[in-house]
């Protein structure tokens, strides 16, 4: 599929994700009643999720575990404004040839979306600590041969750590840092189980890997100050591009402050994603994610 058609598939999803819920249920009524029936009535009784198959709007096939990445099967893709903003920068800049580095790769849909891009010839190095979604991003990514998988956590060395794995509608914020949810309503209800992890510097692992990598993501539930401070070798030398979760002022965005100290001392410069997937320097992240009403959102580090 080329840019312009994926492009253009990328826009049908974000207008359906936008559009009426009637308009979404058209879409897909099977799925659509089926996911909701699950999520509302049968996960709250048994807390258990179901795995169900379903494409990408770029042509891969994932499993998904209901009722996490609902938006993944209804509608082929991650549709948080964010991460439609995200999935369109990627499409415009990752090229052919280039090496990828999915940290908290979660199910792995930008992995299989970085596959396609870079072509056969390159590899995504996917990184993944949940032992339990492991499993599924394993089994995802196993008809594509240039992406490889590993079961690790980012830390500040080699070590082995304690992991936080929360129920599956909660998974994406599984972490090595639990504390930031201690004000969540929805954590004294869904108790993590904790489970012990190996974990290594990210400059550690690209050197085991023997890679340069051109573009690394980084969403790892407020690890951020870990992997950018592992990273130092790699953002001094290999100079990637880095897209990074980042959380606002006022929720517990300390280690994403330290994260860019560090980045902006090896002349990486913050950028916020617009809606058309081009750059805007961000000349203070919080100001000016708070001013356009976002608490969390990705920012691209580029070298100035």
């Amino acid at each position: 599929m080329h840019l312009e058609e994926l492009l253009k598939e990328l826009d049908a999803v974000e207008a359906k994700a936008r559009g009426l819920r009637w308009r979404r249920l058209a879409f897909a009524p099977a799925r659509y009643a089926f996911a909701l029936f699950f999520r509302f009535v049968v996960y709250p009784i048994n807390k258990k999720g179901v795995v169900r198959k379903c494409f990408t709007f770029f042509g891969s096939k994932m499993e998904i575990v209901l009722p996490a990445d609902l938006d993944v099967f209804l509608l082929k893709a991650k549709t948080p404004d964010s991460e439609i903003r995200l999935t369109r920068y990627l499409i415009q800049n990752l090229k052919e040839g280039d090496i990828f580095v999915d940290a908290g790769a979660h199910l792995g849909f930008y992995s299989l979306l970085a596959s396609k891009l870079i072509g056969p010839a390159r590899k995504v190095y996917s990184i993944e600590a949940s032992k339990a979604v492991f499993g599924v991003l394993k089994r995802n990514t196993q008809p594509s041969k240039n992406i490889k998988v590993y079961n690790l956590a980012v830390g500040l060395k080699e070590d082995i750590l304690e992991f936080h794995e929360y129920p599956i509608l909660y998974s994406e914020h599984n972490t090595i840092r639990p504390d930031r949810f201690n004000q969540s309503d929805w954590i004294r209800k869904n108790p993590p189980l904790k489970v012990k992890v190996e974990a290594n510097r990210l400059d550690a692992m690209l050197e085991d890997w023997m890679i340069h990598p051109d573009f690394i993501k980084i969403d790892i539930e407020g690890a951020q100050y870990d992997a950018i401070a592992g990273l130092k070798s790699c953002l001094e030398f290999c100079k990637p591009e880095v897209a990074m979760a980042y959380q606002a002022r006022g929720r517990s965005n300390h280690a994403h402050n330290k994260a860019l100290v560090i980045a902006k001392k090896y002349g990486y410069l913050p950028h916020l994603i617009e809606q058309d997937g081009t750059l805007t320097l961000a000349e203070n992240v919080d100001t000016e994610l708070l001013e356009r009403g976002l608490d969390t959102d990705f920012i691209v580090l580029k070298r100035g």
